[in-house]
């Protein structure tokens, strides 16, 4: 194989890999080793060299002749080049274009000797000596957005310039402007370009490496809908709700899954932490362990309402409080009363929950979907004025991403409780 193929398979390739970024970002990698290998199969590194800062741009190439590819980096506008494969003080250190410019590399003159240039935008300024000065080359080629690479394209012992743009390679014969001498499509936009002489002829060729596109980014989830109703501090049934809040908090609402409340909250023992409180049983106010829990089932509905979910099932209180929405409110008996919901929306809900002493919140976490208009009706048939008993109805409209909308409505008479 001959020198220029071996500078060719190492340094080349590598070079391409590294333009990939055009703007001064060094391309991320997660330490400072270079890993190298003498031959093109898998196996462990023959050569681990460490060198520069994790954040440098790393690079390759025979920096003085000797006919061995060796590593160097790029800080900001310095390059620092070692001509050993192993760690040390660099042997070339110097200033060259601005830290904005993307670097490269390339025997520029056939003199068997590699060395670095620069590109701004579509401009390429060549040095054919490792050091600080002037460009010995400056010109333009392809378009500022075209990922660079660089080859002997022709065999002739000197390395040019090239581009790659979406799944075209327009490749130069000589380091100056000017059409293209070689423009080809091979491989996919979103391929990784690789230059290298893989038959060992004396001409630089290109490769791609398809690499699977990443995974997408988990679903940003937020808060679609929140509601909170008012707790009078120091009372017993705040234990209760404070309770089943922190017992249904987390819990998952997968697409097209029911989700029953009485099942969530489970059952009102005072092993579970709940304790005695007011129950309203057949129009009577009576103390069971647990009382007051039908707070989070109005809290709870009024997220799902607001939401835009499926309300499959709930049952509104027998006597209006005025601490709750009228109509839009729902009480829960273990095992014979309860809230059902459905999650009619593509995304999961995951259901928040918190208190504090004067206050329960429920927060529904998932994907924006549907919009909610809501509206409660005036009360009518009221019997017995202020306290007396009276129908009322609510509902909302929901409108979906495809533009559809579906009207609800619901109607409910109280007991008593008319607030006047």
């Amino acid at each position: 194989m001959s020198r220029l193929a071996r500078l060719l398979l190492v340094a080349a390739a590598a070079l391409a890999v590294l333009a990939l970024a055009p703007a001064a970002s060094a391309p991320a990698h997660a330490d400072d080793a270079f890993y190298l290998r003498n031959v093109n199969r898998g196996g462990a590194a023959d050569i681990t060299v460490r060198f520069g800062r994790a954040d440098d741009w790393p690079l390759v190439g025979d920096w003085n002749g000797n006919r061995t590819t060796t590593v160097g980096v790029r800080r900001g506008s310095r390059f620092l080049l070692r001509n050993v494969n192993r760690g040390g003080a660099a042997d070339l250190d110097f200033h060259y274009g601005r830290a904005s410019d993307t670097p490269v590399v390339g025997d520029w003159n056939g003199d068997g000797t590699q060395t670095v240039g620069v590109r701004r935008g579509d401009r390429y300024f060549i040095r054919n000596r490792n050091s600080g000065g002037p460009a010995d080359l400056d010109f333009h080629f392809g378009r500022a957005d075209d990922v660079p690479i660089v080859g002997d394209w022709n065999g002739d012992g000197v390395e040019t310039v090239g581009v790659r743009r979406g799944d075209t390679f327009y490749l130069r014969n000589s380091n100056s402007g000017g059409p293209a001498d070689l423009v080809f499509r091979f491989g996919r936009a979103a391929d990784l370009p690789l230059v290298g002489d893989w038959n060992a002829n004396g001409t630089g060729t290109v490769g791609v490496r398809r690499v699977p596109p990443p995974p997408p980014p988990p679903p940003t989830t937020e808060i679609v809908s929140t509601f909170t109703t008012p707790l009078q501090a120091g009372q017993a049934r705040n234990i209760n709700i404070s309770r089943a809040l922190e017992l249904i908090d987390g819990d998952v609402i997968a697409p097209g899954a029911r989700y029953s409340l009485d099942s969530a909250i489970g059952p009102r023992t005072a092993e579970r932490g709940f304790v005695p409180n007011g129950f309203i049983s057949g129009g009577d106010l009576i103390s069971v362990t647990g009382g007051g829990v039908s707070q989070v089932a109005v809290t709870v509905l009024n997220a799902a309402w607001f939401a835009g979910i499926d309300i499959v099932r709930f049952q509104p209180h027998s006597i209006y409080f005025p601490r709750y929405p009228m109509c839009r409110e729902a009480t829960i008996s273990r095992g014979t009363i309860d809230l059902v919901l459905r999650n009619d929306s593509p995304h999961p809900i995951t259901i928040r929950t918190s208190s504090t002493a004067t206050s329960a919140t429920v927060s529904f976490e998932s994907r924006p979907w549907a919009r909610v208009r809501s509206f409660t009706n005036s009360p009518t048939n009221i019997v017995g004025g202020v306290g007396g008993a009276f129908s009322v109805s609510c509902g909302r409209t929901i409108t979906y991403p495809n533009g559809t909308s579906t009207r609800e409505t619901y109607s409910w008479r109280y007991s008593e409780g008319y607030p006047g």
